[in-house]
């Protein structure tokens, strides 16, 4: 019935909305519009800037912290991203490189805009709720500016393989899923915590295909293909066979005596850097004289040891950075605003998705209940939500799309009921 509804985005908006040409405009015009002025927390560099000036100038993956010194070989972030800003570092230099990093960012968030219209007509069967979800974008700070990290990419690089993924159902010989599973591989190289989001898709998508037991192999094996260059790299140059070597570090910077519920009050305390490598000289000391790995289990062990005795104060920093991760703190002005207005609609949504979608609601309830726990007990970032935000976006789009329809079967209700009351006078 709702697809029957007028296309009231095209008289809200004035033009073609199902148009992703003009979708993507509106979205890189309004982010850039939205960057250079509207900002509401200053832009940091981070760990991926300064590998991908160590990859430029120096030619090894290593040296995450700049302003504590140099530490050698790292795996602290996945390499993708820093590979993708040493390009940018190589082409416009140490300081010319910001410039063409937003214009490529406020492509990245065009390009998302302007796939949601696609995405829900792959998942929903029709572009309508993707259309609202769109516009939420473009009208709406729906994503922070953050140019110096892989969030905003890695959102996009995963709706897109959600909707490859879709192919392992029909899928007769082994390409789609060898391919699928080197996509998912690369996923993982651009952020490990995103094959959470990707697996919900991609197998339920392989197990309803007649050769399960052949597509799920060839797709975990390619995947495993995909990856083994960085884990077998990581093993030689770390020590260690792994995705990636900060997770103890993360989680001994977010639970300790001084220790707030968000990254950004945890850097405004002092906290943050008096616990983190980044900031600490002390820290940093510990990675060069332990090693990278040793280091991250040192942390972890020590994070585990502060959880055991003092299991109230975890609970209520646990507990807060649950309710962060899906409403951010009002400290992010219009953002928060935005994302709280996406969740409560579009959980909404979601649960109208129950009955008429049942397969993208079964996946994006197993996504929100494996992705999100691990930032549960870490300082709660904005950045950590976006890779599953999209789901939150097609749920708004739809709840508001089944009440465009409402209010429009309503409307006729009431043309009807006039006009028979015309014909009866």
């Amino acid at each position: 019935m709702a697809s029957r509804a007028p296309t009231l985005l095209s008289r809200a908006i004035g033009f073609r909305a199902t148009d992703p040409v003009l979708l993507f405009a509106g979205a890189v015009l309004a982010t850039a519009v939205r960057c250079l002025y509207f900002q509401p927390v200053p832009v940091a560099r981070g760990e991926m800037d300064a590998v991908a000036l160590t990859l430029a100038h120096q030619g090894y993956f290593g040296n995450p912290f700049p302003l504590t010194g140099a530490t050698g070989p790292t795996a602290f972030v996945p390499p993708l991203y820093p590979l993708f800003l040493s390009l940018f570092v190589r082409l416009f230099g140490d300081r010319g490189y910001f410039v063409p990093l937003s214009a490529a960012t406020c492509a990245i968030y065009g390009l998302h805009a302007a796939l949601l219209p696609l995405a829900s007509e792959k998942f929903l069967g029709t572009r309508r709720p993707g259309l609202w979800a769109a516009l939420a974008c473009v009208l709406a700070p729906v994503f922070l500016w953050m140019p110096h990290w892989d969030a905003l990419a890695t959102a996009t690089a995963l709706m897109l393989f959600a909707m490859a993924a879709l192919r392992m159902r029909f899928a007769a010989g082994w390409t789609t899923p060898a391919v699928c599973g080197l996509l998912a591989g690369l996923l993982a190289l651009l952020n490990p915590s995103s094959l959470l989001v990707a697996m919900p898709f991609a197998v339920p998508a392989a197990w309803r295909n007649p050769r399960r037991l052949f597509a799920l192999p060839v797709f975990g094996a390619a995947a495993l293909a995909a990856m083994a260059p960085w884990l077998a790299r990581n093993a030689l140059a770390l020590s260690t066979p792994a995705l990636r070597t900060n997770f103890g570090v993360t989680l001994y910077a977010s639970n300790n005596d001084c220790a707030n519920s968000s990254l950004l009050a945890s850097l405004a305390s002092g906290c943050h850097n008096a616990h983190h490598p980044f900031g600490s000289f002390a820290e940093a000391s510990q990675v060069r004289a332990l090693g990278e790995a040793a280091y991250d289990r040192s942390r972890q062990a020590a994070a585990l040891g502060w959880i055991a005795g003092h299991r109230a104060a975890f609970l209520h920093l646990t507990l807060a950075r649950a309710v962060e991760f899906w409403f951010p703190p009002l400290v992010f002005g219009a953002y928060a605003v935005a994302c709280w207005l996406i969740t409560a609609v579009g959980a909404a949504g979601l649960v109208l998705l129950r009955r008429h979608h049942p397969p993208f609601f079964g996946s994006s309830v197993a996504v929100f209940a494996v992705y999100p726990p691990m930032y549960y007990v870490m300082n709660s970032d904005p950045r950590y939500r976006y890779p599953i935000l999209w789901l939150s976006l097609l749920g708004f789009g739809y709840a508001v799309e089944r009440l465009a329809g409402a209010t429009a079967r309503w409307r006729g209700g009431i043309r009807r009921v006039a006009g028979v009351a015309a014909e009866s006078d």
